[in-house]
């Protein structure tokens, strides 16, 4: 405990000089002020993991391996469906540029760095990445190279990109010359600037450079695989001895029948009687249709030399783009859709009103270099689509995260106001002059300054939990001041020596404020052991904000004071209290019926627990925002009518090259993949090598949907083994591209994965599916695996949140105990008793329990946000008791009874916490405004727990110290005798003074 000569000792020197505690305080703010500005903004997934966090490390190898598995999604919707004429033209136009962007975001750069407009940028940043990808990604160019503008003009002439050689001109390309040689000129590290621009590394590990788009995927940007004849001689032939002179018409039916497997007898004459009306739609005459329907009825012959003309004509596989408008039919564009499940709810809805353009971000993109992207992409599609009729929503992680740092800004800048209006208010009601409300709220602001200046300084950025950092110091850290700035100007009626004035009041209140703002600090410091990254933070730095209120309350309040030699600023004298008669008769009822309340709060206890059990935790940044937010409604239309925006990874990996394509290791996959679709709605699609293998089966056996499946032995037409059909799966993979494949298989095909899309990021199911997967490998069906010495492992964000649910509710756990033990020792420690350091818990107890109860029962997860909850009632909730036990005890050590001694602690203490509960939870229910339902949750319960630590301090209190009295008798006689070697601690509340009195 510190002596009350020590406390007034340290602060009264440093308040006495005010000229030169005023200047140093300005210059310490005016430098804290500079850090705000470095302040940024973080609140994905991986910025809340720790970068030893094991599965962070397995999300970014895979990532690494396989590319990203996340992105921006966008969904384009228009009444006539994906057969709208326009487009096709429209997605080609937003998918070249986007995969654009890649030069368009350094040149923006560079547009704002030289001045120049963005096409001449869009030239010299075709020039450097040319000169880059020739000399290395290290290249550092000699500013003699911008020396020669005339060379520099040419240079820049052959750089001009295909789709700007009618824009720009020949003034254009001197400008940039020109430019570029005055910057050389005057700065010798232009080009290792300019190069910084072009070298940008963009992802988290900084691996890539200059990275942003990795893929498209669109109807008009993916591949597909299907059988074409290679020649049509024998098709031509037949049509023209059957009669008909349109052989093109005849060569479209065909390549059509071919494409959807229509080879057989049977199933062509089925198609030719019920296809009718879809002439303009296949370019073919319709009256090419009625032709072939008559001759086939007159000649019985016809649909099987059809047939026979068909199977003679050589064919060959391709693999290519979706559709090509400039060769391609809508109902080619439709059949080659429907031709392939994969690409429903990926590439179109199962309505076919809308269809999605996926924007494959390189792998672990950054946070500033996503936000960059973002705002690319948010350009080209109001470009494209903005006065069109068609309709566009945007998802994905990038969105989702750049629309919480957005809503958070105005959040922060919403928020403050109100609850620094709030308090404000409850301060002028209270003083009822200038200096009580200016002073409390001078501290507190030059407080925030200082906290958020240094996590600019410290490189920390603001996360959701943050946000919420000035409305919870507005509310609290004023405090500190208030008790100071009351116990001033109170005194001063009695002892007008400013000096003499400020050691009593920093001797016996100090003392008081400086025990409340330790223990508050224990409450929150206790985060600091979190392992979620936005908690330990938060914890940290509303420690030191509220360490800072302290310190200043300290000493600008004595020092305002010690400068003000009137009177002026002296309350009037009030009118003694009159007795809460309400109060009385709690506090009767309690030390008469100590058992009723104690079982009362007991069982309230017991059903709060049974609440708790239900307790969920989820963390799921799409459920942030409110129902009828954009960003949710875009969210929740794609996974309405696609196959999701949330996804897992699953991992096989085996020891050597090609085992991923072992041929029992790919019918895994399927057998796995079918089970998990069986068991589990919530999943949209399923993607694995296995799709691509049963897909060009089938297109090796003229698109015969029969033959949509994976080869056995028995359909090789040469050698029958385990290798040779092994061979025949890596002969199929090897017909698809790279850049189809990528994301299924490592280049040595050691590794595969199965992409899972989910319909919701909701933890639990999360969980249920990967437990489910788990289950199916390390049961009898992953047996195979283990024959093969082959391992498996689940990633993707879906784990990530996992992971940090299992963070959260460990992080809970021990910040509790902590908080437990650090206010048990402080209020030990400085009551210099450990039965009521045991007794100050109680009402924490009940309280944090009955706050989880509400949260289970009501259905309130426990996330980022509301995982602060506990502490806050530690950090703020423990004065209450605090104030209690301490109000009791020197009641008891002035000679009252127990009974008298409740009486007087409640009518005088008790007041002053309940008014000082309802100004703490007006300034938290502030949070209802937020646009956060975590925060919003915050605010919800943070009110409960100062309303049930205020109950429970004027009822559970009075019940349990009745019930241990006579253990209590010989502390309180040794009080008596040494009553003064313990200063009472005022906490949020100020000494009972016979007045009513709150605290903001």
């Amino acid at each position: 405990m510190v002596k009350e000569k020590k406390l007034a000792d340290i602060i009264l020197p440093a308040a006495g000089n005010f000229k030169l505690l005023i200047s140093c305080l300005s210059l310490i703010t005016v430098f804290f002020a500079h850090g705000m500005g470095k302040l940024t903004i973080e609140n994905d997934i991986m910025f809340m993991l720790p970068d030893s966090n094991r599965e962070k490390t397995i999300f970014m190898d895979t990532q690494e391996t396989f590319g990203s598995t996340t992105g921006i999604v966008i969904s384009i919707g228009s009444e006539k469906g994906i057969l709208d004429p326009l487009l096709p033209e429209k997605l080609q136009t937003a998918g070249n540029r986007i995969l654009k962007s890649n030069q368009t975001i350094p040149a923006r750069l560079i547009e704002k760095k030289l001045g120049i407009s963005l096409n001449q940028a869009l030239v010299l940043t075709a020039f450097l990445q040319n000169l880059a990808a020739i000399e290395g990604k290290d290249f550092i160019p000699h500013p003699d190279l911008f020396a020669d503008t005339y060379e520099m003009e040419e240079n820049l002439r052959e750089s001009i990109p295909f789709d700007l050689y009618t824009s720009i001109n020949t003034e254009d390309i001197r400008r940039v010359a020109g430019r570029l040689s005055e910057r050389a000129t005057l700065n010798p590290d232009f080009g290792k600037e300019l190069m910084g621009i072009i070298h940008k590394p963009t992802d988290n590990r900084d691996f890539n450079k200059g990275i942003w788009v990795d893929q498209i995927s669109s109807i008009m940007e993916s591949d597909t695989v299907w059988p074409e004849f290679s020649f049509f001689d024998a098709i031509d032939s037949f049509f023209e001895n059957k009669g008909f002179a349109d052989t093109a018409s005849g060569r479209r039916l065909a390549s059509l029948m071919l494409e959807k497997g229509l080879t057989r007898p049977e199933s062509i004459g089925t198609f030719l009687m019920e296809y009718r009306g879809k002439g303009p739609e296949t370019n073919i005459a319709p009256d090419f249709f009625r032709q072939i329907r008559e001759q086939s009825l007159r000649d019985p012959a016809f649909i099987t030399d059809f047939h026979h003309a068909m199977a003679g004509t050589p064919k060959q596989i391709r693999t290519g783009r979706i559709f090509n408008p400039e060769t391609d039919s809508p109902a080619l564009l439709r059949e080659r859709l429907q031709g392939w499940s994969l690409f429903k709810g990926t590439l179109y809805s199962s309505d076919e009103k809308a269809t999605l353009l996926f924007v494959k971000t390189a792998s672990n993109l950054n946070k500033e270099n996503k936000a960059l992207l973002l705002g690319e992409v948010s350009r080209i599609l109001e470009d494209v689509f903005g006065d069109t009729d068609f309709t566009y929503h945007m998802a994905g992680e990038p969105v989702v995260d750049n629309e919480i740092g957005t809503l958070m800004i105005k959040d922060i800048t919403w928020l403050f106001p109100v609850v620094s209006l709030v308090v404000i208010t409850s301060l002028f009601l209270m003083f009822r002059n200038l200096p009580g409300v200016l002073y409390p709220m001078l501290t507190v602001l030059i407080s925030l300054v200082w906290c958020f200046g240094l996590m600019g300084y410290a490189g920390i950025p603001v996360s959701i939990v943050s946000s919420a950092l000035p409305v919870l110091l507005v509310a609290v850290g004023t405090a500190y001041a208030i008790h100071l700035t009351h116990a001033f100007q109170q005194g001063r009626k009695e002892n007008p020596d400013p000096n003499a004035l400020a050691r009593r009041v920093l001797n016996l209140t100090g003392g008081g404020v400086l025990m409340a703002g330790l223990t508050t600090m224990a409450g929150f410091a206790s985060l600091a052991v979190n392992r979620i990254i936005p908690l330990r933070d938060f914890g940290i730095f509303i420690s030191l904000g509220i360490a800072f209120a302290l310190i200043l309350a300290l000493l600008i309040i004595p020092a305002f004071m010690l400068r003000s030699r009137d009177n002026s600023m002296a309350e009037k004298k009030s009118l003694p209290a009159r007795k809460n008669p309400m109060l009385s008769a709690l506090s009767l009822f309690s030390c008469r019926k100590p058992k009723t309340v104690t079982f009362l709060y007991l069982a309230v206890f017991a059903v709060s627990i049974t609440g708790a059990m239900l307790l969920r935790v989820e963390m799921n940044n799409i459920t942030f925002f409110k129902k009828d937010a954009p960003i949710r409604m875009a969210d929740t239309f794609i996974n309405d009518h696609f196959a999701g925006t949330s996804g897992l990874t699953l991992i096989l990996s085996g020891e050597n090259p090609g085992d991923a394509l072992n041929p029992e290791i790919v019918a895994l996959m399927e057998k796995l993949s079918r089970q998990l679709l069986e068991t589990h709605p919530e999943i949209g699609k399923i993607v694995s090598p296995a799709d691509f293998i049963k897909k060009m089966n089938q297109a090796f056996f003229d698109n015969d949907p029969s033959r949509y499946r994976l080869p056995q032995m028995a359909d090789l037409a040469g050698e029958k083994s385990p290798e040779a059909l092994h061979a025949q799966y890596e002969a199929y993979m090897d017909k698809y591209q790279r850049r189809d494949t990528r994301s299924l298989m490592d280049s040595s095909r050691k590794e595969a994965a199965l992409g899972i899309q989910m319909k919701t990021a909701c933890s639990t199911v999360v969980r249920e599916v990967t437990r489910s997967a788990v289950d199916f490998l390390q049961g009898p069906g992953g047996q195979i695996l283990r024959d093969k010495n082959m391992t498996f492992k689940v990633t993707g964000p879906g784990t990530l949140y996992l992971e940090a649910n299992q963070l959260i509710v460990k992080g809970q756990i021990g910040s509790i105990a902590i908080s437990f033990f650090l206010v048990f020792f402080v209020v030990a420690r400085l009551m210099k008793s450990f039965i009521y350091g045991f007794f100050s818990l109680i009402p924490l107890a009940f309280t944090i329990t009955v706050t989880f109860g509400i949260m289970g029962f009501a259905g309130i997860a426990l996330d980022v946000a509301t995982a602060i909850t506990a502490c806050v009632a530690i950090g703020i909730g423990i004065d209450y008791g605090i104030h209690y036990l301490v109000h009791y005890r020197d009641s008891r050590s002035q000679g009252l009874g127990h009974i008298e001694a409740i009486l007087h602690t409640a009518q005088g203490t008790g007041k002053a916490i309940f008014f000082n509960a309802t100004a703490v939870t007006a300034g938290f229910l502030v949070l209802l405004a937020s646009a956060f339902i975590p925060l919003i949750n915050l605010g919800i319960l943070i009110s409960i727990t100062m309303i049930c630590s205020a109950l429970a301090a004027m009822t559970l209190l009075p019940a349990a110290l009745t019930l241990a009295e006579s253990r209590l008798h010989k502390i309180h006689e040794a009080g008596r005798k040494n009553k003064n070697t313990l200063s009472e601690k005022p906490s949020h509340i100020p000494p009972d003074q016979g007045e009513e009195y709150h605290a903001a």
